[in-house]
């Protein structure tokens, strides 16, 4: 899902409203950063996008995935997701 936010940030928010096709969260914050006015430290939450991202493609192919990893980063993104909550709004 967050996925499909970065995207629709890309899409709205970007001087030529389009994305990559990169899968890669992290890959993803740092074109919204580098396309759009979004400012924030991409450092904090660059390992846990990482985490999200391998943990999505081992969940498609083998449903063995580190559960409190997976949990850990997604409690730290959702700053990023209120960061993010909040530059969408007009």
């Amino acid at each position: 899902m967050i996925e499909l936010f970065f995207k629709h940030i890309l899409e709205t928010q970007s001087e030529f409203g389009s994305y990559s096709k990169n899968h890669k969260l992290q890959k993803l914050l740092e074109e919204v950063i580098a396309n759009t006015k979004f400012r924030t430290d991409k450092t904090k939450y660059f390992m846990a996008l990482q985490v999200i991202t391998v943990c999505a493609e081992e969940y498609r192919y083998n449903f063995l995935i580190d559960c409190d990893g997976y949990k850990q980063s997604v409690t730290i993104c959702d700053q990023l997701l209120d960061e993010l909550i909040n530059f969408e709004k007009p």
